[in-house]
């Protein structure tokens, strides 16, 4: 079983969601489906508790306490699950956050290719962050806690976020680093952390539509991202989103990194949505709803 295991753990990095290099690829699922409908261009667009996932700074876009659930329909069978509040502490604003990656069933087999019996993937981060302005910047910092499971082995380790945001008039510019840290190690194999550099910009080209735009660097997948989104404010209640992503998937073939989305605001709660189609692998339906108390 320790072989077929390892045999496994070889073939396929921690998390499983995304291949490279590094491991726990979950890390790098989006958390919001307004983000998701702007094309994950979101280091300078996120705000509130959904800003955990892109860029802590972000926790200053929010007032008040809030709380945010997310629940991603991932691609065979899997699924990811977000949940985080943020709230004011001490001058400062603070967010909690835990997100969770399950894989459906997967076949193990040992060295020879043969099927020896089935397997599960689950990973968890749980994390705390810190957002404060200094000299006009919004600085934010995090600190999370990563588990992870394959067919019955477990690793864990402690990784970092940092970012910044500051305002330019109409245009909102931000940098992020995510997933600092050291990695992940099954029996006797150790992946990197999908350490991600991000930076980002938000302009308000007219009263209710924005545009955004990042570049991310996936460090030890060799790998850079280019995202561009937008929003349209149609009405008060009612947003419509559009965004395009190329190079963060494997998928990227079938899809040509669109993805749409629309949020529905209410009574200081908003509840979102997004695709993402993959071709033949199907799409990804995401689905986040947002209370402001």
């Amino acid at each position: 079983m320790k072989k077929t295991i390892l045999t496994i753990a070889m073939l396929l990095p921690a998390g499983g969601a995304y291949a490279g290099s590094s491991g726990a690829q979950f890390l790098n699922i989006d958390v919001s489906a307004r983000a998701v409908g702007m094309g994950s261009a979101y280091t300078a667009a996120s705000d509130g508790a959904g800003s955990i996932g892109y860029n802590p700074a972000g926790l200053l876009g929010g007032g008040g306490v809030e709380a945010a659930l997310s629940h991603t329909r991932w691609l065979m069978e899997s699924s990811h699950d977000f949940a985080a509040a943020a709230f004011p502490l001490k001058g400062l604003r603070a967010g909690v956050g835990y997100s969770r990656f399950a894989a459906g069933e997967m076949t193990a087999r040992d060295a020879s290719g043969a099927a020896v019996g089935s397997f599960s993937n689950t990973d968890q981060a749980v994390s705390f962050n810190l957002a404060g302005r200094v000299k006009g910047l919004g600085l934010g910092a995090g600190v999370k806690y990563i588990t992870s499971s394959l067919g019955g082995e477990n690793a864990s380790t402690f990784a970092a976020d940092v970012g910044v945001t500051a305002g330019l008039g109409l245009v909102t510019v931000g940098l992020a680093a995510r997933n600092i840290g050291p990695g992940l190690k099954y029996l006797e194999q150790s992946d990197p952390l999908p350490l991600a550099v991000s930076a980002g910009a938000l302009a308000h080209i007219i009263p209710g539509f924005g545009v955004s735009a990042d570049i991310t660097r996936l460090a030890h997948d060799d790998r850079t991202v280019v995202s561009v989104g937008s929003e349209y404010a149609l009405l008060p209640a009612l947003s419509l989103r559009a965004g395009y992503l190329a190079g963060r998937t494997t998928a990227e073939d079938d899809n040509r990194g669109f993805s749409a989305g629309a949020g529905v605001n209410l009574a200081g709660a908003s509840l979102d949505y997004a695709l993402t189609p993959y071709g033949e692998l199907g799409s990804a339906q995401r689905i986040t709803l947002r209370k402001r108390f």
